[in-house]
């Protein structure tokens, strides 16, 4: 009894096994800025050889800084740390970084999980998020961080039909913040969204392991 309880509280935690579509682990180098006032500068990496892109897909970055005295700016910049870092806190100044993924062909989405997901490392309060998949054919809509985390835009969260991501061309994540605002992220992907435990769930998982100490309590 104590392994089938323990078995089907492990089975409920555990979904099924899918590929993961990693978009971005973000170890390809990219350092954009733009000053008020300045003009935005943009740039292009390739070559997404550690992800499961093809390997003919690009990072476009565009920043701009719209707020906050003269001279300020906001960079992003993804460095040997392997993260994408934007800050823009210099002189006060607010601003939007735009990510643009594009040259996978058609990658099918479906088949890789069922949500885009962004692992969070910090975020300042008021920063938004909006994801759009083939050139805005599809939208998350605009979303507000609400801290460090797991961050996550299910299919069925953007407009238009869920065979939308039966066939990708391109994503684009648009970042926002009128306030001086830094954030930090990790692994840009496509996968299943991580689960929480219902109750039923934890009962048995409570009612396993109390059945592991009465066995072990029994033995000594």
């Amino acid at each position: 009894m104590k392994k089938t309880v323990l078995a089907l509280g492990a089975a409920l935690l555990t979904g099924g096994a899918q590929a993961v579509l990693l978009i971005d682990d973000f170890t390809t180098f990219q350092s954009v800025t733009d000053f008020i006032g300045g003009g935005t500068t943009s740039g292009t990496a390739t070559d997404y050889t550690t992800n499961t892109l093809p390997a003919t897909a690009d990072r476009t970055i565009t920043n701009d800084a719209f707020s906050g005295s003269a001279g300020g700016k906001i960079e992003t910049l993804i460095p040997g740390s392997s993260v994408l870092a934007i800050s823009a806190n210099a002189l006060s100044a607010g601003g939007s970084v735009v990510l643009k993924y594009d040259g996978f062909g058609s990658a099918n989405f479906n088949a890789a999980g069922t949500a885009i997901i962004l692992d969070v490392i910090s975020i300042d309060t008021g920063v938004t998020v909006e994801m759009l998949v083939n050139g805005g054919a599809a939208t998350s809509g605009v979303t507000a961080f609400s801290g460090p985390g797991v961050f996550f835009k299910t299919f069925a969260d953007f407009s238009g039909p869920a065979s939308t991501f039966d066939a990708i061309t391109d994503v684009t994540l648009i970042f926002r913040g009128t306030d001086p605002w830094d954030g930090t992220f990790k692994f840009l992907r496509t996968d299943n969204p991580p689960t929480v435990p219902v109750p039923a769930t934890l009962a048995l998982m409570g009612l396993g392991l109390f059945g592991l100490g009465f066995s072990r309590r029994r033995k000594s």
